[in-house]
């Protein structure tokens, strides 16, 4: 879920937001659980040589629930180490919600980012 280059971690959030996805799912479909994303932050969070965190988002969104959670998570962790997320393709939705967490948020120049709050009946 993260990788790490020096005191920099790299998170990859990539494809549709969920939680709790079971591993069928995610085998099938793809898209990222937020349990991971959550795994990840705390891993981060607890690694002294960790100043700097990058949020490498490619996502049309997903599901509400969990992101608040998400989202919070990240602002707590910018309390002590430099957030960025960071675009090169899609960034919507639920994804943009959880890039607004971050201290800077930097794109591709044909990267599709925005649209935070659709509700689909």
């Amino acid at each position: 879920m993260f990788e790490k280059f020096g005191d920099v971690a790299v998170i990859h959030i990539d494809g549709v937001i969920d939680k709790r996805v079971s591993m069928f799912d995610l085998d099938c479909y793809g898209g990222v659980d937020l349990a991971d994303v959550d795994a990840a932050l705390s891993r981060v969070a607890g690694d002294a040589s960790i100043s700097k965190v990058v949020l490498d988002i490619n996502s049309p969104g997903g599901s509400v629930v969990g992101v608040h959670e998400t989202f919070t998570r990240i602002q707590e962790l910018a309390e002590t180490k430099e957030i960025h997320a960071y675009v090169n393709c899609l960034c919507c939705s639920a994804g943009y919600y959880i890039a607004s967490a971050a201290d800077v948020i930097a794109a591709a120049p044909s990267a599709i980012v925005g649209s935070i709050g659709v509700y689909i009946a």
